[in-house]
């Protein structure tokens, strides 16, 4: 093993960072890796200088080293941003006076609990019930159709999380556009974990079937699902059971979330399949939050090769800190240099101003 591979193989465990990794070398960068060792397992820093400023990166976050003001690792680059992102129903005022499309909710404190369960009778439709500040889908339920589930999810987010955010649920297929300023350079349409009928087959059997598949493909963001409560609730409110027979044809969802973390299948889609709406949309909604350099913005679209309406299209969040990994593993669809692509810029822009 050369001197290059020895270094790579100590950020396998962190996919992120290993092509963060591979771009700096790709363009003539000098990188090394600083480890630092804790009770549970060495922690491994990419450290690098773009523009003659130093830089660490690690676990989907690019830090300043000795600019954090509470934090030994650093500032992190997208710091400003994050203040704002972080607040996911702040953020979604702030998108509605710029006139993008959000979802309409409210955020609660966990200690207003009473609050939060009879805001239920002021929504009407499918609700949505997540953390005000969560991340790879944790405790967020969607689909919500009674006052039963409605309550175990309020308690669910108020058991992990200070606020909880309820809201209506929107209609559409699920999409993580990666924005690199000043563009969208890479869009995921994300299908939630779910199983084809054939006729034949229950739904438990469907899918270890999908799972036999994922070993042979071994893509590390389409690993083997297990049954879980999760999928036995989300099953139980559709009147199904992980025994049912589905007609052949009948898709059948098993969890809510569009996210990799929860088991959906990434398809990665040509910007060109895109109508141009939705990429100016979230550029202009990136652009509207200050110090937002880079982002994955998570965005429901009803039909996404037509043009944008008042009412086709949603934006969930945006992060300040996404995963890239996504758009180097999918299921489907020509793999996106996301990390490369954020070095170039960092290159152009770096230090920000």
């Amino acid at each position: 093993m050369n001197h290059l591979n020895k270094k790579l193989a100590l950020l396998e465990a962190d996919p992120h960072a290993y092509f963060i990794a591979l771009a700096l070398e790709d363009r003539s960068i000098e990188w090394h890796i600083n480890t630092t060792n804790t009770d549970s397992e060495p922690l491994h820093w990419l450290c690098f200088k773009i523009n003659g400023q130093d830089l660490v990166y690690r676990k989907s976050i690019f830090f300043e080293p000795g600019k954090g003001r509470w934090n030994d690792t650093g500032k992190k680059i997208n710091q400003q941003a994050q203040l704002i992102v972080a607040d996911k129903h702040a953020t979604k005022t702030l998108l509605r006076k710029q006139g993008i499309n959000t979802p309409r909710g409210e955020k609660f404190r966990r200690r207003d609990l009473q609050k939060a369960l009879s805001y239920y009778k002021q929504l009407s439709g499918l609700i949505c019930v997540k953390p005000n500040s969560g991340n790879r889908g944790r405790c967020v339920t969607s689909a919500i159709s009674s006052y039963e589930r409605y309550e175990q999810a309020i308690h669910a987010v108020a058991d992990e999380f200070v606020h909880i955010v309820a809201e209506e649920h929107v209609e559409g297929e699920h999409f993580r556009f990666f924005y690199v300023e000043p563009e969208v350079i890479g869009v995921r349409r994300g299908v939630p974990l779910s199983v084809v009928g054939d006729g034949q087959c229950t739904i438990a059997e469907l899918l270890e079937q999908k799972n036999r598949e994922r070993r042979k493909r071994a893509l590390i963001t389409h690993p083997e699902v297990a049954i879980d409560n999760k999928i036995i609730e989300y099953l139980k409110a559709q009147n199904l059971t992980i025994e049912s027979v589905l007609p052949s044809g009948e898709r059948v969802f098993l969890r809510s979330s569009a996210g990799y973390p929860e088991g959906a299948d990434t398809i990665l889609l040509d910007k060109d399949e895109v109508h141009p709406d939705y990429l100016n949309i979230v550029a202009r909604a990136c652009q509207s939050v200050p110090g937002l350099h880079f982002s994955g913005v998570d965005i429901v679209i009803r039909d996404v090769t037509q043009p944008a309406t008042d009412n086709n299209y949603w934006i969930l969040e945006l992060n300040s800190d996404p995963a890239f990994i996504p758009f180097y593993y999918p299921w489907k669809g020509k793999v996106v240099d996301v990390a490369g692509l954020t070095i170039d810029m960092m290159i152009e822009r770096f230090p920000f101003r």
